[in-house]
């Protein structure tokens, strides 16, 4: 079951209250009202609303919806909570939540990207999720890095954002069949974003320049961070593939992150498919 994790946010339901972004949408400025003790709201992504909020002191209900059609709400002393509410039993069964399979076809319909479902551990409120894109930068994509860098919002801009969080020296660790191994040396990059950001976030990765083609340089979303081994090329009897760090490859003392890692993420070409 996932874990909540967020700070406690003191007042009665005023239109202050409402964060600029929820889960998967931004708050529509438009639709805030505060009348007779009632605050109302809606939040919406970049094609509909995704959330209404209906909120007095007595508590708050949170309607969740997508594509036209309600798919869950959630009751709770405040918005907050409503929000953690929401997400019970997402660990489970994120595959068959219709957000997720349309959001994540939408992704990797954007170019040379890899998408694992989250099973998520933590919730985060107002973000839901925050996701990881993991890029690696051979050589010859170095250039349009440092580029694509000097695009990306200055530290302490208002979220929800971009942000880069480390470039590292890392490799692209082929794992062969047979048990042979072989590492081709890249940058790795990690850039996180929110969940009411991430398409946006994936079309500027593949717009800037910076997701080569093949299939050992695409761009990896995963929930959260670490290793996530990917199905490798079988027609060069290579049985899995990850993009690792060097500080990660050396946290495991020399010996390489075992690819029974591979089962524990549910992998949209395999499982949601291209629908």
């Amino acid at each position: 079951m996932a874990q909540y994790l967020a700070i406690s946010h003191p007042g009665g339901p005023t239109p202050g209250d409402l964060p600029e972004y929820l889960g998967f949408g931004l708050l529509d400025q438009d639709s805030v009202r505060s009348e007779n003790g009632w605050l109302t709201a809606t939040y919406s992504d970049e094609y509909d609303v995704v959330y209404e909020v209906r909120w007095n002191a007595n508590g708050c209900l949170l309607k969740s919806y997508w594509r036209g059609n309600e798919v869950g709400r959630a009751g709770g002393p405040d918005l907050r909570k409503a929000f953690f509410y929401s997400w019970l039993g997402a660990d489970d069964k994120s595959w068959v939540d219709p957000r997720f399979v349309d959001l994540f076809n939408e992704i990797i319909r954007t170019g040379n990207v890899y998408v694992l479902f989250p099973r998520p551990e933590w919730v985060f409120y107002p973000s839901g999720l925050l996701f990881t894109l993991r890029q690696p930068i051979p050589e010859g994509s170095l250039p349009a890095w440092e580029a694509f860098k000097r695009t990306l919002e200055a530290e302490g801009a208002r979220q929800p954002r971009l942000t880069l969080y480390q470039e590292a020296p890392g490799s692209v660790l082929h794992m062969l069949e047979g048990g042979d191994s072989w590492r081709e040396p890249v940058l790795v990059a990690d850039l996180v974003v929110p969940l009411a950001r991430l398409p946006q976030a994936v079309r500027a990765c593949v717009d800037g320049g910076i997701v080569p083609r093949g299939l050992h340089h695409r761009l990896l979303v995963l929930a959260g961070s670490g290793v996530a081994w990917q199905p490798g090329d079988q027609a060069q009897r290579e049985r899995e593939f990850a993009v690792i760090t060097d500080e990660e490859l050396a946290a495991t003392q020399g010996r390489v992150p075992p690819p029974s890692a591979l089962s524990a993420e549910t992998h949209i070409r395999e499982e949601g498919g291209n629908r």
